[in-house]
């Protein structure tokens, strides 16, 4: 059977890494591929590597990565292709946390073997209090961006999204689920 990457999206905080992990738990399909960042690491992370703008450039003009995005002031998800190969080979089902803004890039890259999936918290103060959780701070502006960007979703991003899902406190397994579900069966018509 020939399988998709997951694209995971949503606004910081929405809990994307622990939907991730909790499908990896549940089905050893599942592989998180690591991003490619310029930004030095969170303490603790451990999905994404941080490299230099010029070794991502680098990367990128041998091909060895997928587009190079401008996030917050950083270079954020360039994803290296032979893992995405390796995993599309093995019958494996690659994912990662990616912005919604680039998924077009992403969607022709991968010639339509793209599922995207796009997390909403259940409210504002949920996502303030998730990212204050995770040591991160509830920035301003970041929260603004974020609310602009699922106003856009029946709009701007129409058609580019496979499932539009919300992320209950204390309903982890359920909304993976729920993804695995939709994921599996969009593959049953791929």
């Amino acid at each position: 059977m020939k399988t998709k990457f997951l694209a995971m999206m949503g606004p910081s905080g929405v809990g994307k890494n622990t939907i991730m992990n909790e499908l990896v738990r549940m089905d050893p399909g599942f592989v998180v591929i690591k991003t490619h960042v310029t930004r030095p690491l969170r303490e603790g992370e451990t999905d994404r590597v941080s490299l230099s703008i010029e070794k991502l450039r680098e990367m990128r003009r041998r091909d060895e990565v997928l587009p190079i995005n401008p996030i917050y002031s950083a270079y954020y998800a360039a994803l290296p292709r032979k893992p995405i190969e390796r995993a599309f080979e093995e019958g494996k089902y690659p994912m990662c946390d990616y912005k919604i803004a680039f998924a077009e890039d992403l969607k022709n890259e991968l010639e339509g073997a793209l599922f995207c999936v796009y997390l909403l918290p259940p409210n504002p103060t949920t996502t303030v209090r998730r990212l204050e959780a995770a040591g991160r701070k509830a920035n301003q502006t970041r929260l603004i961006e974020d609310s602009k960007e699922m106003m856009q979703l029946s709009t701007k991003y129409k058609g580019l999204v496979d499932l539009v899902i919300v992320n209950p406190d204390g309903k982890v397994e359920e909304t993976a689920k729920a993804i695995r579900k939709a994921y599996l069966n969009s593959l049953q018509l791929f």
